[in-house]
């Protein structure tokens, strides 16, 4: 189960005057509207000003808005809203999400003046500030680098979706340092939270549009593709390949779901990803995607697949139909009827069956065996690349632990 996040907590109180702020001593920020201000106006002021603020790790920001409105739950949506829209901007990596708000409200000619303390958490000191932000910058420039020049937008929301969740561990319970980017893309242990930041900063440094969204108990992403909204969700696309999470094993069935695929999961509150286009993808199949041209490459039900993101179409590539039996132990999760994974090192994909390792070579389809493992001994059940050297897991039917063993060397 997914630990329940609540992204903000907000309390305006309506009180005579303005509480001073009593834990933090700070010096506020504080900027006024005229009473014409619109609410965009008003959210555009109270934006700006709590940006400044924690761009300077104040632990306390003071803003006076004007609003038309004096209704306490309207006014804590409008806080709600600027400060999750903040959340995903890149520059405030280290904001964490246990916030409050109190403040004051009162009449003043059309409008109401609305004074404001929002008290804030950083996962970054003064000291450490700009060694964080040089390690979480490196973070986020080592995913795009992988990008390639003339993908499609699906194209980058698949590959950094991937490596997002191949490189990110789960955390099942966390304090509020576990809710940032930071924790996700540099200390590689998040909660939901973190991880919908992350992929929202991501999807920003390639031109993909992609919001945040939440229900009572988890928090994901919308994201535009092709004009159309779509959900997906990376923290439950992250999964691991036995009961000590000791490899990640990457999904993709909440990924590209249109509101309808999602209700059948956990409560939508937004219904507006209508596009249906991804939801019958057979590419849920333990396995991390592989690029050539305008395509996405995925293991599929019998087979390896292509799909064109120009002309939205799926060729099966190869027939793979091999499944074999790893039982369930007492402290295992693997599955029985296992299937092959595939991982992608420079043009050639790699795949496993249940003793062998065959690579493919997208550009002429030929199909060559590189690795051989005795039927006496474990079975493959799944590959994985590091610094240029190929990994098979193994494990026997009742195997608990699974034993890694480099099978290849794939830069000679």
């Amino acid at each position: 189960m997914k630990r329940k996040v609540a992204l903000l907590s907000a309390l305006i109180m309506l009180s005579a005057s303005l509480p001073s702020p009593q834990i933090y001593a700070v010096s506020p920020l504080l900027t006024e509207i005229s009473e014409s201000g619109t609410e965009a106006t008003a959210k555009a002021v109270l934006k700006e000003d709590v940006r400044k603020g924690m761009i300077a790790l104040s632990p306390a920001i003071k803003t006076t808005i004007y609003v038309d409105n004096s209704d306490e739950e309207y006014i804590n949506r409008l806080l709600n809203d600027t400060v999750e829209e903040l959340f995903c901007e890149k520059e405030l990596f280290n904001v964490c999400d246990e916030l409050s708000f109190d403040g004051s409200i009162a009449k003043q000619g059309k409008k109401y003046r609305c004074e404001v303390n929002l008290y804030v958490k950083y996962t970054s000191s003064k000291d450490s500030l700009a060694k964080d932000k040089k390690a979480f910058d490196k973070a986020v420039a080592d995913i795009i680098s992988g990008v390639g020049k003339n993908w499609t937008d699906l194209q980058k929301a698949a590959y950094i979706h991937d490596r997002l969740v191949e490189n990110t561990e789960y955390i099942q319970s966390g304090n509020r340092y576990t809710s940032t980017p930071y924790a996700a893309l540099v200390r590689h242990k998040a909660l939901c939270t973190g991880y919908a930041r992350a992929y929202t900063i991501l999807l920003g440094e390639v031109g993909i549009e992609s919001k945040m969204i939440s229900n009572d108990s988890h928090m994901w992403n919308m994201v535009k593709i092709d004009g159309h909204w779509y959900h997906v969700d990376t923290t439950f696309d992250d999964s691991f390949i036995n009961s000590e999470q000791v490899e990640r094993i990457t999904m993709h069935k909440y990924f590209l779901r249109s509101a309808d695929a999602m209700k059948e999961y956990y409560d939508v509150p937004d219904s507006t990803a209508v596009s249906k286009r991804f939801d019958k993808m057979d590419w849920d199949h333990s396995s991390s995607f592989a690029f050539y041209g305008k395509g996405i490459i995925y293991v599929g039900a019998d087979g390896v697949y292509r799909y064109d993101t120009d002309k939205n179409q799926v060729v099966r590539l190869f027939k793979v139909t091999d499944r074999w039996e790893i039982k369930q132990g007492v402290n295992t999760t693997y599955w029985t009827g296992y299937s092959p994974q595939m991982v992608q090192y420079d043009t050639y994909i790699y795949y496993n069956t249940d003793h062998a390792v065959n690579r493919y070579d997208p550009k002429t389809g030929k199909i060559t065996a590189v690795y051989k493992n005795k039927k006496s001994d474990d079975m493959l059940v799944g590959l994985t690349v590091r610094n240029g050297i190929l990994y098979g897991w193994f494990a026997d039917d009742v195997n608990e632990e699974g034993t890694k063993k480099a099978v290849l060397d794939l830069k000679k």
